[in-house]
């Protein structure tokens, strides 16, 4: 009888056991609530879980509800959205909310995604014309790295994480600097300016788009936007520098919960910003902030905005209950932010904000993961491919709901996990010649685990 197994699977399937053996194999788990303080979510100010803005949303609901059973006519859709934004998924509650938060984020106009990724990708692979090129941070999200592979640019070039000016000869060795195309933003444009070409851009006849995250979401740094900005202007008189910034970790959290390029006062010199309802805001879904030009642009040629469903009026209705609270409650608002500041032990300059994410970098990070997890926290193990191997992390992510005492106890975990390894083989196989993944849930050591196929 002949197998019943297709060559394509059979296929597949060996590709995703050679991952296991690799322990780079990904499985969806899940956290039985309640039994785990929550050190490994998103969910920076807790929002979802805070009383007002679950309050909000559910009046909102109930006047949607309400609506909808007085008159069933498609403006009044309570669950889904009835198809794309150009056809019959466009509604006045997306329309007025965009230009709310236009408004909130001082940016001409705003344009809703479906996520931050699909705002990314969007926005990255549209915009840019042929003959243009990319000048991106190493650590840019995967999704901008995507929306650059399906552009018409013709160039992109990396520079080292975070580093604005071209360092001095004795300072690579202090900056950490390891091989990348170019060591700065400004030794890529450097670059760019005296090769093949360089007319073109001195002139202001071709683009440059400077592709950034203003919180970096594995490492929790945030970039020096000023220093780029100064560095982009500096460079590129004519105005043909456009400079992109992913604000998906910064949402919500620094100058009234509108971002990092609001806090720096920059809006000005920033070409589009996306953002994420994911993090701190707690809910689902992106957003592009651009002038009206843009985004009529994206409206008419943006394959991730025209050809999908629309956002479900549910999760509008989530997003708007999230900002009402932002803006009719700013002192509560604040003491959320303050309180994750707190918590988080940073001291927040108004310079320099950090964001709660603290990578603890070690060797054996599912083995600090499973540790804290039997201590009772939630944290989760990121090692290669996520981020560059040798740079593998337990990432830490501090909530507005988290208190002191809870962070004392993580703190307190991750000492006698320390304490616990300082007399094991250095050359143990069980950690060292392990990998895994930011997305299976830290997994376990020892043998590679056989996907379930």
């Amino acid at each position: 009888m002949a197998s019943s197994i297709m060559p394509l699977d059979k296929l597949l399937g060996e590709k995703l056991i050679d991952r296991a053996q690799r322990h780079q194999y990904r499985e969806l788990t899940q956290i039985k609530p309640g039994t785990l303080t929550d050190f490994s979510s998103n969910s920076y100010l807790s929002l979802s879980t805070h009383p007002t803005v679950r309050a909000d949303f559910m009046r909102r609901i109930m006047h949607r509800y309400q609506q909808s059973t007085r008159s069933p006519w498609p403006a009044n859709r309570l669950l889904g959205s009835g198809g794309s934004r150009l056809l019959d998924g466009n509604s006045p509650l997306a329309e007025s909310m965009e230009k709310d938060l236009a408004t909130y984020h001082r940016a001409p106009a705003a344009l809703f995604f479906n996520s931050a990724m699909e705002a990314n990708t969007g926005l990255i692979s549209t915009i840019p014309q042929r003959e243009d090129v990319f000048i991106y941070d190493e650590f840019i999200h995967a999704s901008m790295f995507h929306g650059m592979k399906l552009s018409k640019a013709t160039l992109a070039l990396s520079f080292a994480h975070n580093v604005a000016r071209k360092p001095k000869e004795d300072e690579y060795k202090d900056l950490g600097i390891e091989e990348t195309s170019f060591s700065s933003l400004e030794e890529a444009l450097q670059h760019l300016l005296t090769g093949h070409g360089c007319d073109w851009f001195k002139k202001g006849n071709r683009n440059v788009f400077i592709i950034v995250e203003a919180v970096y979401s594995m490492n929790g740094d945030v970039a020096p936007l000023r220093k780029i900005v100064d560095v982009v202007e500096e460079y590129l008189p004519r105005r043909n520098g456009y400079i992109i910034v992913d604000e998906a970790h910064s949402t919500g959290l620094f100058d009234r919960g509108a971002g990092l390029v609001c806090h720096l006062g920059l809006e000005k010199h920033i070409y589009a910003r996306v953002l994420g309802f994911g993090k701190a805001i707690d809910c689902a879904g992106g957003l592009v902030l651009c002038s009206r030009v843009v985004r009529a642009f994206l409206i008419n040629y943006s394959r991730s905005f025209i050809y999908t469903t629309a956002m479900a009026i549910p999760s509008l209705i989530s997003i708007q209950a999230a900002y009402t609270f932002l803006v009719g409650k700013p002192e509560e608002a604040k003491e959320l932010i303050q309180q994750v500041q707190k918590t988080t032990l940073f001291h927040v300059s108004p310079d320099e904000p950090q964001a709660p994410i603290v990578p603890i970098f070690t060797c054996r990070p599912r083995s600090l993961a499973r540790h804290c997890r039997a201590s009772g926290y939630s944290v989760r193990a990121i090692v290669a491919p996520t981020v560059p191997r040798g740079t593998e992390r337990v990432r830490v992510c501090v909530h507005a709901s988290n208190s002191l005492d809870e962070v004392k106890g993580l703190c307190t975990a991750i000492e006698a996990w320390i304490l616990s390894q300082l007399g094991l083989d250095e050359d143990d196989p069980d950690e060292f010649n392990s990998d895994d993944s930011y997305s299976d849930g830290g997994g376990s050591n020892g043998p590679a685990k056989k996907p379930n196929l």
